[in-house]
């Protein structure tokens, strides 16, 4: 008799800890302003708004979104309609809209935003003399291109500014190298 009640009182403690353990795994709090995409067994599943959730451990796994825009900074080096050569440095955001999406190609995106935005640079430069290079007009026409590339990576641009804009010498001009 003198055994039952540390016995119980072990036997209420082990329960406890146990459901408490338990419950935090299968207790999954989606914070304001986040997305989670769940994954089940390696497949999509769903994606969760923020709110509180119950979730299956170890058969589901949890990919957070971040809640802020993804800022990537770049420089370019670009040619302008008469030949002259620029150096462009600026930043962009982007802004994640399809959580899928992002969640099977966030690793490419930021292998290829760099590159992605030098082309769009470069074409959107291209077409401009030196003389008329504007670079609020160029961002905004950049961005377009750039929403159209990115679009398959789940993602808009927020911002892009062009912050630098500088020639790389005061009269270089490039020819091209013919064959």
């Amino acid at each position: 008799m003198r055994y039952i009640v540390p016995l119980a009182f072990v036997t209420l403690t082990v329960t406890v800890l146990a459901v408490a353990v338990l419950a935090r795994h299968v207790i999954h709090v989606v914070p304001d302003g986040e997305q989670h995409v769940v994954r089940r067994l390696g497949r999509f599943r769903t994606v969760r708004r923020p709110g509180l959730r119950l979730r299956v451990p170890g058969v589901e796994h949890i990919v957070r979104l971040p809640a802020t825009p993804i800022e990537l900074s770049f420089q370019a080096r670009v040619n302008t309609a008469d030949r002259r050569e620029l150096l462009l440095d600026g930043s962009f955001e982007l802004r994640i809209v399809d959580g899928v999406r992002y969640c099977e190609g966030h690793h490419a995106l930021l292998r290829s935003g760099p590159e992605t935005v030098t082309r769009a640079l470069t074409r959107v430069v291209g077409r401009r003399r030196y003389a008329q290079f504007d670079e609020h007009a160029a961002a905004a026409e950049i961005v377009v291109d750039l929403d159209r590339h990115f679009v398959r990576f789940g993602v808009r641009v927020a911002r892009f500014s062009i912050e630098r804009v500088r020639p790389t010498s005061p009269d270089a001009v490039v020819y091209a190298k013919t064959a």
